[in-house]
């Protein structure tokens, strides 16, 4: 009788530490699931931001543009000291859309792919490539 209780209390013992394997890992897969969801939200809500922002700046350099557009028309001469802030802040604006509209998303996550690959500095979260880092 003490074989069968101690191995039925071995498998017991066995499937209890299976069923806490799976759930650790479960876990583990859901926090990376709640993790993406909580970095596309960020990232949402950057570009949601950066759109209003593009239309404020937008709007003030389309007033900027028509008055030294309004000028040229009059045929007044446009002060040198305009030429660079206006170009500079046209610069601005075209930063702003691309990120809000362009493609500047996807270039910064190619960006950051390549920078998870490079050995020299970065050293990633997972706990088990750590340990195999570790190893090498």
């Amino acid at each position: 009788m003490g074989n069968i209780g101690s191995s039925i209390a071995n498998s017991m013992a066995e499937k209890q530490k299976a069923v806490q394997v799976e759930m650790q890992e479960k876990m583990v897969q859901n926090q990376k699931k709640q993790g993406e969801r909580m970095k596309r939200m960020q990232i949402a809500t950057q570009v949601a931001i950066a759109r209003e922002r593009f239309w404020w700046m937008a709007g003030f350099h389309g007033f900027i543009s028509t008055g030294l557009l309004a000028g040229l028309i009059k045929k007044k001469p446009i002060h040198p000291g305009v030429i660079l802030p206006y170009t500079a802040y046209s610069l601005v604006v075209l930063y702003n859309w691309d990120f809000a509209y362009g493609d500047k998303l996807e270039r910064i996550d190619k960006i950051y792919s390549q920078i998870q690959k490079e050995d020299h500095w970065y050293i990633p979260i997972d706990p088990d490539m750590v340990e195999e880092k570790k190893k090498e």
